[in-house]
């Protein structure tokens, strides 16, 4: 997928460069404005489609490994350590969904900078007991 869409965007690339940036002269030189526009769009959406799953994979990643680690650290008893670690997942779950309302920032960019935030917290809450 990820060679059709730049197979397709370096076969209109030029088209939608003239389109883009003189859209009025594009057209009176008869480059198809509506025939660009649909087939970036399209390039756009199988682009976003692809990404979509590896964003979402490193998301779950950070949300099972990020929480238990800093779990780990803050309690070697397993039974607060997994209570503390979905808690953890929970509190970057919703602090990232938060900060994503009220920022410009993507929820994904929000949960994965908490989750390191709090690992990072957790080392040195350790080094600081130890």
């Amino acid at each position: 997928m990820a060679a059709a869409s730049l197979a397709a965007l370096a076969f209109i690339v030029r088209p939608l460069i003239f389109a883009s940036l003189q859209a009025e002269l594009a057209e009176a030189r008869g480059v198809p404005l509506r025939f660009v526009s649909a087939a970036f769009l399209a390039i756009v959406a199988i682009a976003t489609a692809e990404c979509a799953q590896i964003v979402g994979v490193l998301l779950v990643f950070t949300l099972m490994v990020g929480p238990a680690a800093a779990a780990q650290n803050f309690s070697r008893r397993l039974a607060i350590g997994v209570a503390l670690s979905a808690a953890l997942a929970l509190a970057e779950a919703w602090g990232g969904l938060t900060l994503a309302f009220y920022s410009d920032w993507p929820t994904s960019f929000w949960i994965t900078a908490l989750s390191g935030v709090v690992y990072f917290a957790s080392i040195a809450a350790r080094r600081l007991a130890a």
